[in-house]
Parts: C-alpha cells; structure tokens; sequence
C-alpha cells in the first residue's frame, strides 16, 4: 500500500479553499479503506493536490513533485480558456490530473494534458454527519452571490415572504448548522455554461437534505445523476418549486430520501481505487 497527503493549497491566504474539504475529507476516508496510509505535510507521501489555480503566482509549480496527482473542482467548460485554472505546470511536467466531471476531462486533453483521469464523486459513510433537524429556515443558498444569475433568484425567493438564508465564507460545522435548520436547499449555477455542482451538493446528498437544482448543465452524466438526485427544474421554475417544497413536508422528505439512496449508489472508494489505477 502507499502513502499519501492530501493537501489544500493557499489556506493561509484564501479561506475559500474550505470549499474542497467535504471532498477531500471524504477522499481521505476512501483511501484509508483502500488500506493506504494518509501522511502529514511534515513528512509527506504522493501528494494529491485541491486548489491547484491557486497558485497562479507560482507557474512553475514549486514544491510539487513529479508524481503529485491534481485534483480539479473547477468549471473547465465554463470559461473561455480552461488553462486559466491548469497552470503550465501541469501540461509541462505531465501531471496528473484527477477530475469529477467527463466534460472537464475532454477539455483537459484538448489543451494538451493527456494524464486526465475521471474520479467521479461518490459516498462514504462519513461524510453522514448531520443528524438533528429543527426545521426554522424556509430556503438555504451557500456560495457566491457575486453573479446576477444567482441573485436574480434569491431576490425572487425573497419576495414571497419564505424565510431564504444567504450564506457566504461559512464552512464545516458552522454551515452545517444551517443545512440541518433548512427545508430545502437551493444549488444554482455559477456560469451559464457550467456543470452541475456535484463538489458542493454532494456534501446535501450524503445528509439527507432536500436540494432544489437548476437544470441545464453542460456534463451529460451529472445532469442524468442531478434529475435522480435532486429537484431537478428550469430556471423559470425554481420559485414556484421552492415555495411548493417548503409547504409540503411529505413532498421534501421524498426528495431528500431519493438523493441520499441515489448518491449512496456511487462508491467513493470504488472510483478511488479505479483512478489509482490509471494514475501509476
């Protein structure tokens, strides 16, 4: 067996890099289960890499060995040139890249970085953490609200006098506090062209909670999984979804079960294992 780290890049200098830890502690889990050790930064093992666009400063990647293995979150078929967030690094020493999203892989190895490897977000039993559910808050959104897509909605949600959280820079057991308070919550596209968000709900799936989603993303394979997982509507529909949810108890729970069946469904472990084997 091997050892590894895992680290998240920038976190003295961006707190926003707490995004990555729903995942990267549920990777963490899975290669334990694998048998693999997991190895502190003092003493690292084959390093695998969240935030890699961090490092934008830095483009010849110092400090990262030849045979760290990334691990994009980010939206490739979204922006008009993926290398922004694939630093030359990557393509130059032949890195390896691991990514959620199938689309995200095609447009890694049309610029170029052929080590892309698909690692499909899954479950493990950990990442079950929220249990208590005093139900006070109508509709929750996390996230960035810096793009008028995303305010336009919540501006709507306002105006039918629900109670909508908007939360933002809130990580771990504090923004869970408000998942487990909240009858539905709401993922909504960052970009127009994005994929869906399996970093971010996957974290709402895996607790039971009752996601609203925009339908339309560019990944074929995730939005099959997002219409299994998730109340899965049009923009123009999303409103009348939520207020719909917040009145019927029954309708949420339903929801909420679905997700949580259909994402245990996908094993973290398994896809672990698998991207491992193409990462030799």
């Amino acid at each position: 067996m091997a050892r590894f780290t895992i680290l998240l890049t920038d976190r003295n200098k961006n707190p926003h890099v707490r995004c990555f830890e729903d995942v990267a502690m549920a990777l963490a889990d899975a290669l334990k289960r694998l048998g693999h050790e997991l190895a502190p930064e003092t003493d690292p093992g084959r390093l695998i890499i969240f935030g890699a666009n961090n490092l934008l400063e830095h483009p010849e990647g110092p400090g990262i060995p030849d045979d760290a293995i990334i691990f994009n979150a980010e939206q490739l078929t979204a922006v008009a040139d993926p290398r922004y967030f694939m630093q030359g690094f990557v393509k130059q020493r032949q890195l390896v890249v691991w990514d959620y999203s199938l689309a995200n892989v095609a447009a890694l190895k049309r610029i170029g970085i052929t080590r892309a490897v698909h690692c499909p977000i899954g479950y493990v039993p950990s990442m079950t953490k929220i249990s208590s559910r005093v139900q006070d808050i109508d509709v929750l959104h996390y996230g960035s609200v810096g793009v008028s897509r995303r305010r336009e909605i919540l501006d709507a949600l306002d105006k039918t006098g629900l109670h909508v959280e908007r939360l933002f820079n809130v990580y771990g057991a504090e923004r869970d506090a408000f998942i487990a308070r909240s009858k539905v919550v709401l993922n909504l596209r960052y970009y127009e062209r994005g994929a869906f968000e399996i970093f971010r709900v996957s974290h709402l799936l895996a607790n039971r909670a009752c996601v609203v989603t925009e339908a339309g993303g560019v990944d074929a394979q995730l939005e099959e999984f997002a219409q299994k997982a998730c109340e899965y509507v049009n923009r123009d529909q999303i409103v009348d979804t939520c207020q719909r949810l917040v009145a019927n108890e029954r309708a949420r729970e339903f929801v909420a079960t679905r997700g949580h069946l259909a994402f245990k469904q996908t094993s973290f472990v398994d896809n672990v294992r698998k991207a491992l084997e193409q990462s030799s």
